[in-house]
């Protein structure tokens, strides 16, 4: 019988220590930033882009394609920037709100006739929306530069 019960208060003690790990991990754990795989996977251009004001960026680095000439300098304007939405640590994934100044990975798919509407010395995209299906449905969106976000971009391994 002493058996038993030395079982059962181990039993508990390992319940309340997990659910108290658990607990933990809640409250130490604060809006992981996570890249959307089919976003990044169908886009046709990925840039590190400072944002400066209204819906234009100006590009810092271009991630994809490899043989993309340099762009360093280039206006970007996003067409469809109301409907996006950034990541802040204080409130989370927001629509159309970005630091100026700050620099962000844009996840891009060039329109046919954005160029006609801006002129050519702009480049003029959409952020790329994620596909459309039920478990995937949602605003497209960009992403704060950080080392976080560059190593899940690195770990995607895009064709």
């Amino acid at each position: 019988m002493k058996f038993a019960v030395m079982r059962l208060a181990a039993a508990a003690a390992l319940f309340v220590g997990w659910i108290g790990y658990l607990g933990f991990l809640a409250a130490t754990t604060r809006n992981p930033i996570v890249l959307s795989r089919p976003q990044v996977l169908v886009s046709q251009r990925d840039v590190i882009a400072t944002y400066k004001g209204g819906n234009e960026f100006t590009i810092d680095e271009v991630l994809y394609p490899n043989d993309a000439e340099p762009e360093k300098g280039k206006t970007l304007v996003v067409n469809n920037w109301d409907k996006c939405e950034t990541f802040t640590q204080q409130n989370g994934w927001r629509t159309a709100q970005a630091s100026e100044g700050a620099q962000y990975l844009l996840p891009l798919q060039t329109t046919a006739d954005a160029k006609a509407d801006h002129g050519e010395d702009r480049d003029v995209m959409d952020v790329v929306a994620t596909p459309t299906t039920a478990a995937l449905a949602g605003p497209p969106r960009i992403y704060p530069d950080s080392p976080e976000v560059r190593r899940q971009y690195q770990a995607l391994a895009k064709p």
